[in-house]
């Protein structure tokens, strides 16, 4: 799927439920602002190792705040750091025509882009090569809490909500 998208697309959501999606942010918002929720991504690297990263606690503001995450809090982790696991704290989600700075034209896709993103989950896939538009690829710095090798590039990523209880 390709994640380059408009804010537009990236509000109202976009996909196959069934397969690869984007919920969109209003939603997004409206389900994380209804009490307490949860997120937790699964991860699978070009190394072909697989990883999780799990927040007790995740919410995002509004579209006149531009979705900004409200809250983040780390939980547990299976990546070499939780350096940079709450890096997305405050940062407003940026598109290539609601631009972020230049991160969301110089990384592609959508999201919440800090230092042009240590964690990009909407960029390009699945696609291991290291020598074509690396900086656009879909990662996840923490794994490696290194530069980015072939251990923090993903060929997979799903992102979870849920409610705490």
């Amino acid at each position: 799927m390709d994640f380059q998208r408009n804010w537009t697309e990236y509000k109202n959501g976009f996909g196959d439920q069934r397969d690869q999606f984007w919920m969109g942010n209003e939603a997004l918002h409206a389900l994380t602002n209804q009490g307490n929720y949860s997120m937790q991504i699964d991860m699978l690297s070009c190394n072909g190792n697989f990883y999780y990263a799990r927040w007790n606690l995740f919410r995002i503001e509004n579209e006149t705040q531009k979705y900004a995450v409200e809250a983040i809090s780390v939980e547990s982790f299976n990546t070499s750091s939780n350096s940079n696991l709450d890096d997305v704290h405050g940062r407003r989600f940026g598109t290539y025509d609601v631009p972020i700075g230049d991160c969301s034209e110089e990384r592609g896709g959508g999201w919440w882009f800090n230092h042009c993103a240590r964690w990009h989950l909407t960029g390009y896939y699945p696609d291991c090569d290291m020598t074509e538009r690396r900086e656009k690829r879909m990662k996840f710095v923490p794994i490696t809490n290194t530069n980015c090798d072939r251990g923090c590039l993903l060929q997979a990523a799903t992102m979870k909500i849920r409610r705490n209880v």
